[in-house]
Parts: C-alpha cells; structure tokens; sequence
C-alpha cells in the first residue's frame, strides 16, 4: 500500500507525532492527532505513577569492586597474551596538522576586526578552492608562528601525552579531516584558522608502552568482571542465591555490608540514576546485581524494604502525577497502534514532499 501525504503545521508539530499513524488512520483518528486527546486517569493510575517514583526502599548493599580490587593481579603472560590476540586495537591514527590562528594582527596590521581582514580571509578562501597549499598561502600574506602537532584523535602525541593547543572540539573538527596536503580554512571559537594534515600515520603501540598496558590491565579487569557477574546472576536467576547467601558471600570474601534508605527514585546520593532503575524493577527480599554500562559501578544488592507512598488528592503534586499518568497512557496507546501498523502495512513516504512542509517551522 502507498500512502500520499498532505500535513500541515499543526498536525506534524502535536506529539506524539507518527507519519505512518497519521497516514493510515481513519478519518476520525486522524482529526485526533492533529489536536488534544483529552484522558483523565482513575486515581489507582495517578498513585501507581506516585508511588513507582517516590516509594522508599531499605536495601544492603556491597559494591563488588572492592573484590575486584583485592584478587586482581595480572601475570605478565596474560598481558603480553591479551596484546598478541588484540594488536589490531592497539594500532592508532597519528595525523601531523600545521596550522596558524588569522588574527587581524597578523592578517590585516589592525588591534580590531575590519573590512580589510574579512576582505583577506576571503581572498584566502578563494586560493584554498584553487588547491592552493598551506605554505604559499603563508608566504603570499606574510605569516609567522605557523604551528605544527602530531596528534591522535583525542589530542594525544605518540607517547600518549595530551598536547595543549586551543581545546578538544578544535583537534575533534580538525582531525575529521581526512585528505592530506590540502589547505583548509575553519571557524572556531569566533576565531578563524587555516591547517593542513601534512601527514596520517599508522602507529602499533607497543605491549612495553605505560599506556597499553594500563588500557590492558582495564580490559582484562572488566573481563573479570563480567565473568564473576555471570556467575552470581547465573545463580539469583536459578533461585541460588538468596538472603543467607547475600551475608555468607560477605563473610567469606571479607566485604563490608552497608545499609543505606532510598527516598525514591531521583534519591542519587549514594546511587546514581541508572542504578536507581535498576533497584525499582525488583520487590522486597530479593537478591540482585546492579551495574552501569561500563561496569565502572556494580553492586550485589539485598532490598530488605519496601514502604509504599500514596499521593494526596489535594496536593500540588497530584496534578503533576496526573499529566505523568496521561502522558504514558497516550504513549502507550500510540505505541500499540504503531506496532498494528508496522504489522499490517509497509509505508512509502515522499520525503521531498516532506521537507517542503517542514520548511514551514
């Protein structure tokens, strides 16, 4: 089925927008998404909603890396044998960039902007469009402290020493740069340059070099890491490891237990948020682990309470619950007819058409 589209600004700016739904919606559905679906939720919703975020939980806790720190030692055939079998991630891109900072100083013999200075960067830029190289352009405008750093992509010199010039976003603009010997001229920082990467290397860093070995020795902590967490999830998940289990494991790898309230979902002092959403998914006297993405926080957690909130009809904070629950009731119901349609249509949309429409924003 292919579906022509004619939208204006009022139904592509009310969320929660969806071309495909405003598409294949009949007439009555789609007078809807171009305005207001009026849902008032029961109480029940409004307190689920309440409660989900504000509910106090007492939970002990261990943080796991306190074990990693005292049984990780790494011999040095497991670093030379992680090197060997990853040589590929330990090869880096150096690029050699010369460039110099146009001030109307050195452009233009002047303390301030000027039409001569802007007249000159022009004229510059027309001699970068005739492939007109770095150094020509030096001599034909008479510049000096041209500057030049060889460099990785996060600004690092080839003994993976930061190297200070300007700021991180300008060696992130510069070194996206791929073709060498070309002149090019940039605007950073109400500041303009002109650069040109003279040279791209591939350098293999060396198993011997302080940095690799402390990005292995991180590498194969994680992989410690991960192999612990599967066996301790392996054994929550088979119903092995309970609340007995929680203190013997304390007790025989010598871990402190704390014990800590949590005030509801944005309650980040001692955990952060990611964590904190972890925790709410699980009830009382369960036994879980809790990790962030890069494994730099894991705790093994026993939550020992739960204590209920229920929000007062006459608060301030009951309307601002009701329009959290209305806004995931309508999300919800989108979602499910999105998925209906996903299932029971294919969609062609004429994007030039589109544009021509979102111009009007």
């Amino acid at each position: 089925m292919k579906c022509i589209l004619t939208l204006g600004k009022t139904a592509l700016s009310t969320p929660p927008f969806s071309l495909k739904r405003v598409c294949l919606s009949p007439p009555p559905l789609q007078v809807r998404y171009t305005g207001l679906i009026l849902i008032v939720p029961p109480f029940f919703l409004v307190n689920m909603t309440f409660n989900e975020m504000n509910q106090k939980r007492k939970v002990d806790f261990i943080n796991l890396n306190d074990l990693m720190k005292n049984q990780t030692k790494f011999t040095e055939n497991e670093i030379n044998q992680y090197y060997n079998k990853n040589r590929d991630s330990f090869t880096e891109i150096y690029k050699t960039i010369e460039f110099i900072n146009l001030t109307p100083k050195n452009l233009s013999d002047a303390e301030e902007y000027n039409d001569l200075f802007f007249e000159k960067i022009d004229e510059i830029d027309d001699l970068i469009v005739q492939n007109v190289q770095l150094n020509s352009i030096v001599k034909k405008f008479d510049l000096d402290n041209l500057k030049s750093i060889t460099i990785n992509e996060i600004g690092e010199n080839v003994n993976s020493k930061k190297i200070k010039v300007i700021d991180d976003d300008f060696i992130k603009k510069v070194f996206n740069f791929e073709n060498e010997n070309t002149a090019e001229l940039i605007e950073h920082g109400n500041k303009f340059f002109i650069f040109q990467i003279s040279k791209i290397d591939s350098i293999e860093k060396k198993v011997t070099e302080e940095s690799v070995r402390k990005k292995i020795i991180l590498e194969l902590k994680k992989k410690d890491k991960r192999k612990m967490l599967g066996e301790i999830v392996n054994k929550i998940n088979n119903k092995n490891f309970k609340k007995s289990d929680f203190y013997k494991f304390s007790e025989e790898k010598e871990l402190i237990i704390k014990k800590i309230e949590i005030n509801g979902k944005n309650d980040d002092k001692i955990f952060k948020k990611e964590l904190l959403d972890q925790i709410y998914r699980y009830n009382k006297d369960e036994v879980i682990v809790v990790a962030d993405i890069g494994l730099i926080e894991i705790y093994l957690i026993y939550i020992s309470e739960v204590k209920n909130k229920t929000v007062d009809k006459n608060s301030d904070e009951y309307n601002e619950y009701l329009n959290l629950s209305r806004s995931s009731i309508a999300t919800n119901v989108f979602n499910t007819y999105d998925t209906y349609l996903n299932k029971k249509y294919e969609i062609d949309i004429n994007y030039k058409a589109l544009n021509g429409v979102s111009s009007y924003f």
